[in-house]
């Protein structure tokens, strides 16, 4: 039992010790914007511990073995920096989705303007104030008038009133970017009868 107690603060020991130097070698460091800290720690450990163990190897082994092993490890470096740069910091990366979490506060933020209840005049209100620009007209008969492409169907009968609308984002997601769709379908009495909107992807 004793024993056991032993190896669990050892090994408790050990893991402080392997994150403390990593967190240290980071809090003097001030320019980590793109990564979170728990990664800066771990690359930091990384590289602290790639160093010594670079050091002990050369002590420890052949002078011809550890040269060789110095010509490979200099020719990785460069592509090893590259692939943890494009893997760890998504705003260079041309790869990862960009601004999701933007897209999805745009898309919340309309749902919560435009709503079930909303007459016509008072939406054309709201889509103006928010400089949105929208196409009405009126169907002269039944038809689609938006369709997602993913079974998202929005029809409006003769003599609904309809507007529409495309908003541009900077939401990206390889190889697509993202657009909002705004969709809405009105009664002959003015009332909001259908509403869709919706994030749509444009591929090439």
């Amino acid at each position: 039992m004793i024993l056991l107690v032993h190896v669990r603060v050892a090994i408790l020991a050990a893991l402080l010790a392997f994150f403390l130097s990593g967190g240290t070698l980071v809090s003097s460091l001030r320019q980590f914007s793109q990564l979170s800290t728990s990664l800066a720690i771990v690359s930091a450990n990384a590289l602290l511990y790639s160093i010594i163990f670079l050091g002990i190897f050369y002590w420890l082994v052949d002078q011809d073995l550890a040269n060789k092993v110095y010509r490979v490890t200099a020719r990785l470096i460069i592509p090893t920096i590259i692939l943890f740069c494009l893997t760890c910091v998504p705003a260079i990366n041309p790869l990862a989705p960009r601004g999701i979490s933007e897209l999805a506060a745009k898309e919340k933020i309309l749902q919560e303007k435009i709503h079930f209840g909303l007459g016509l005049s008072e939406t054309d209100a709201i889509l103006r104030s928010m400089k949105i620009p929208f196409e009405d007209r009126t169907e002269q008969v039944e038809s689609v008038v938006f369709n997602n492409g993913m079974g998202t169907l929005v029809k409006a009968d003769a003599g609904d009133r309809v507007i529409l609308a495309r908003i541009q984002t900077a939401a990206y997601e390889f190889p697509c970017d993202y657009m909002i769709q705004i969709a809405l379908v009105f009664g002959r009495d003015g009332n909001m009868k259908k509403n869709y909107i919706g994030r749509v992807r444009t591929c090439p």
